[in-house]
């Protein structure tokens, strides 16, 4: 996708999103962690995002940065592996 985005005279930004949350737990919540699936050891990195940040990170670029020709990383700022997360949405669930 990077290198598509590759035309002459127009301005581009491009997001990468980690996974998509809200306050509806989306498919995610509802098909994984409800059976409290981990995949792997739980160890890996997960990089999410709440679907209103990621909102709030298209506007930001869109009206009010001032060169948004880049790459954004559309993740929460703390690193939590995936074991952390499913342990959090359980309990925040309960």
């Amino acid at each position: 996708i990077e290198q598509d985005a590759n035309l002459s005279g127009v301005v581009k930004a491009i997001v990468r999103p980690g996974v998509v949350l809200g306050s509806d737990g989306g498919v995610f919540a509802t098909t994984m962690l409800s059976h409290r699936v981990v995949f792997g050891t739980g160890r890996q990195a997960f990089p999410f995002i709440h679907v209103q940040d990621l909102c709030n990170l298209y506007t930001y670029i869109a009206t009010e940065c001032a060169s948004p020709a880049k790459i954004y990383n559309g993740v929460a700022p703390q690193i939590i592996t995936y074991e952390e997360f499913v342990n959090a949405f359980l309990k925040a669930m309960n």
